[in-house]
């Protein structure tokens, strides 16, 4: 169904890319460097634009159970894939969420979003004054970047307490899961309304495709840390595959987070909605969601986490020009088209890191040219 290059980047453009010259954002800066931790932008957040309120009939209930996991043997549907493969071995840096550390200053953040409940996990609150919620891509963010600290923190107590946060996210996700469809999915228990993004809008319990790659690269991360013992290892690693099951879970039943589109392109819905044609075909949550397959497919060489990897990188190519507002903030979603400035280092960032991942020169050029459509170098301000 079509070719893809596959060739490797040329030196001088994967220096640039490592670099952060190519539109002079998102680089990481060396380990330990002073002032790393206030390089990026804050992470996406799903909710931002949208109107969260207390579901009717109080908030669901989650399952607690860890039973095996029986992960499907074959995709939900054919989709189109043009052989793009995720590298086996990647330096440090280049892997997911290795530029996105929790500094020091946020390891107990307490601000008008988000704070720590008694456990040590982290809630979402529409304001200070209203009741806190879990929230998977905040829980899953957060953890992800403890994570990230613990690996490269060197003081022992500070180590000690990243690594409590990350298994307290851990902990209350797996808790409050939906299980079902032979999938674990990861609950957003409140209602939710997007005020720009027409059409969105959810009565609790529902699910991200975001969420459900996200939890593939927390879950694989977490298991690998030498401060586990082997009995979490097992748990992660049960708690990645439930993950996985749900990308291999169409749309013919809900939940679902996966769809073809009628040109038989694969899509992982960050929103996902009821017929699949409303669904909002964002970019940004697909790609995050396809950083959580290439840690799923180095972890475990499951021949299917491949498969969809090809599958999520062969749309986040064909569709670039539709993603591409030349000059401009890159477009959030396709079904809105909406600029949207907040989002477009983030997906500088991820263009990038396909590059890193692949190997293909065609991602390289993606990125660089969303880098050079930055405003920012016009007098306006780049996040990501």
């Amino acid at each position: 169904m079509g070719t893809g290059e596959r060739s490797g980047v040329d030196r001088k453009t994967f220096l640039l890319l490592g670099a952060g010259v190519l539109g002079g954002v998102g680089a990481a800066a060396p380990e330990g460097e002073a002032g790393a931790e206030d390089l990026l932008a804050p992470l996406p957040d799903v909710l931002e634009g949208g109107r969260v309120s207390p579901p009717d009939g109080g908030v669901p209930g989650g399952d607690p159970g860890v039973g095996p996991v029986e992960v499907p043997t074959r995709v939900p549907f054919p989709f189109r894939a043009a052989g793009y493969r995720a590298l086996p071995r990647l330096a440090e840096d280049r892997r997911p969420w290795r530029d996105r550390p929790v500094p020091w200053s946020r390891v107990t953040p307490d601000d008008k979003h988000t704070y720590l409940d008694r456990h040590g996990v982290i809630m979402y609150r529409p304001n200070r004054k209203a009741r806190g919620y879990d929230q998977p891509v905040t829980q899953l963010q957060f953890g992800l970047g403890c994570v990230t600290s613990y690996r490269r923190e060197r003081d022992p107590a500070r180590k000690r307490l990243f690594l409590r946060r990350a298994r307290a996210q851990a902990e209350r996700l797996i808790a409050r899961k939906t299980v079902t469809r032979g999938a674990w999915y990861f609950t957003f228990p409140f209602d939710f309304t997007h005020g720009t993004h027409k059409g969105i809008r959810y009565r609790a319990p529902w699910y991200s495709g975001m969420a459900q790659g996200e939890a593939l690269s927390f879950f694989v991360q977490l298991a690998e840390l030498d401060g586990v013992t082997l009995e979490e290892r097992l748990l992660y690693r049960t708690a990645a595959d439930g993950a996985f099951a749900s990308l291999l879970r169409g749309d013919d039943e809900w939940p679902w987070v996966v769809n073809r589109d009628s040109d038989g392109y694969l899509w992982i819905q960050l929103y996902p909605m009821d017929p699949t044609e409303t669904s909002d075909y964002t970019f940004n949550g697909m790609l995050f969601a396809a950083l959580g397959l290439w840690d799923y497919a180095r972890f475990t060489g499951h021949p299917l986490a491949r498969q969809l990897y090809d599958g999520a990188l062969t749309t986040a190519a064909h569709f670039f020009p539709e993603l591409r507002n030349t000059g401009g903030w890159a477009y959030y979603c396709r079904t809105h088209r909406i600029p949207t400035p907040t989002y477009h280092g983030h997906v500088v960032r991820l263009y990038r890191q396909l590059a890193w991942q692949t190997g293909s020169r065609r991602f390289a050029r993606m990125a660089e040219l969303l880098a050079g459509d930055t405003p920012a170098r016009r007098g306006g301000r780049l996040s990501g």
